[in-house]
């Protein structure tokens, strides 16, 4: 099981991102800041916000990726060397793979081999799962790369 998106195997999108990004910073710079810099000194202004959205695109996505939004009841699980005690119940349903009674939004992620709270959808580009649990900094990851 997988404990977040820097865990093995690495998705090939993740790993190609990696280099594309400092690629068209570096580009940026080279191609539009440098030559325009002669022309006008107050390029520094634009130039600086599109490296403060580059910067704070690249902290989001990291924290997005670090956060595990594994099912609290499935890491209580793996922390414990006893069978689980979880009941089914009102709010729960059974997952077939973990062989787990989870809450009832949770869903099993294919790519991660784990029950997620709150499932959105597995993100190949940061490769993790998207969830309850790490929704907020994903949707923030979202929003300053489109910024950027």
């Amino acid at each position: 099981m997988r404990t977040n998106g820097f865990s093995a195997p690495l998705s090939p999108l993740q790993v190609v991102t990696w280099f594309l990004f400092p690629f068209f910073l570096s580009s940026f710079t080279a191609l539009t800041l440098l030559p325009l810099s002669r022309l006008s000194p107050y390029l520094f202004v634009p130039g600086g916000l599109v490296y403060a959205l580059a910067a704070a695109a690249a902290r989001h996505g990291y924290v997005t990726t670090k956060i595990d939004p594994c099912s609290p009841i499935l890491k209580e699980h793996c922390r414990q060397a006893e069978p689980p005690r979880t009941v089914g119940g009102e709010g729960k349903k059974f997952c077939w793979v973990c062989q787990l009674h989870v809450e009832s939004s949770t869903q099993h992620c294919r790519f991660c081999s784990k029950c997620v709270l709150g499932f959105d959808h597995h993100c190949v580009w940061l490769n993790t799962c998207v969830g309850t649990l790490n929704y907020k900094p994903f949707f923030r990851t979202v929003v300053t790369v489109w910024a950027f």
